[in-house]
């Protein structure tokens, strides 16, 4: 047998209590591979190969590090042994193919290290706050009341706006709150969260983000929804380019602002509703809001 020829030529080496084999025992099954001339198609299986590892470098070490040592370097891109899996035995690479499968791995690895930053729902915020205030006339907005302990579950706005009315002696608030979510994923959940809100705002918006403007077909559940439970939809048309520039929200130039503000579309206005005053004295209590003067202050 030609791995028998090859076998004969190769020394063998004497093992230390502290030497590490590694080296040995992939060089030494490469030549046996190189031997056993194993290919894809004619690999050599463990239960061959471990007894002619053996047989050329000693008693030690044993069979289950032999094997780990092999599955390791098979799955190195700087290696020439390859495995075709439980049937199909070890066999060997040229060098070229192995230089290229480790020009490969070391790519996919910087690729891999270089990770998109995660899109994070209260990097939303900021925009639909600019939105109410630039293209719903709400003149004061919040986005930073959603992480507030008070109010329950279900109980903070994840951007809170009012529009204050205080002229000819008249004075009042409408209130607007938004739930804003990264995607449509789980709407059906999470829209009763936007629901909740009806009981201290007169208008709600239920908001989500999109790599595409247009809502599909099947959204005509959400529009009915919508309709049933009467609060607003839209829809935040964002690429993932767009979308990674919003932890810098504050750095971003007016201009940039209005083009965030532009990718916001309403789908279904929302319905004014009557709201006791109570409720809303709750809220703006909650909130920090304990006279006239602090809605300006606060807002």
């Amino acid at each position: 047998m030609p791995e028998q020829i090859a076998l004969g030529r190769l020394r063998h080496f004497s093992m230390g209590a502290q030497v590490d084999r590694t080296a040995d025992i992939i060089d030494v099954a490469t030549r046996i591979l190189e031997a056993h001339g194993a290919t894809l198609g004619n690999g050599m299986r463990l239960k061959e190969l471990i007894p002619a590892i053996r047989a050329s470098i000693g008693p030690e070490p044993s069979d289950s590090h032999i094997y780990w040592t092999i599955l390791d370097s098979s799955k190195k891109g700087n290696s020439r042994i390859r495995s075709g899996g439980p049937w199909k035995g070890y066999y060997l690479v040229s060098t070229e193919q192995a230089d290229q499968d480790l020009r490969t791995l070391e790519q996919e690895t910087e690729e891999a290290e270089v990770e998109p930053p995660k899109q994070k729902e209260r990097d939303l915020y900021p925009v639909v706050a600019a939105w109410l205030k630039t293209k719903k006339g709400i003149n004061c907005s919040k986005d930073d009341i959603y992480n507030k302990k008070a109010g329950g579950k279900w109980g903070n706005p994840d951007v809170f706006g009012v529009r204050v009315i205080d002229d000819l002696g008249f004075f009042d608030i409408d209130i607007v709150s938004c739930e804003v979510k990264i995607s449509k994923d789980n709407w059906r959940h999470y829209i009763f969260e936007a629901v909740s809100h009806k009981r201290f705002s007169n208008r709600v918006y239920y908001i989500f983000s999109s790599d595409a403007e247009d809502l599909a077909d099947e959204d005509v559940e959400l529009y009915a929804y919508a309709e049933k439970y009467q609060i607003g939809i839209a829809v935040i048309a964002l690429t993932p380019e767009g979308y990674a520039k919003l932890p810098s929200w504050n750095s971003l130039s007016e201009a940039e602002k209005l083009d965030y503000v532009d990718s916001v579309k309403e789908k279904v206005p929302a319905p004014y509703e009557l709201v006791s005053v109570d409720q809303k004295i709750e809220v703006l209590r909650r909130i920090g809001v304990n006279s006239r003067k602090d809605i300006y202050l606060i807002f």
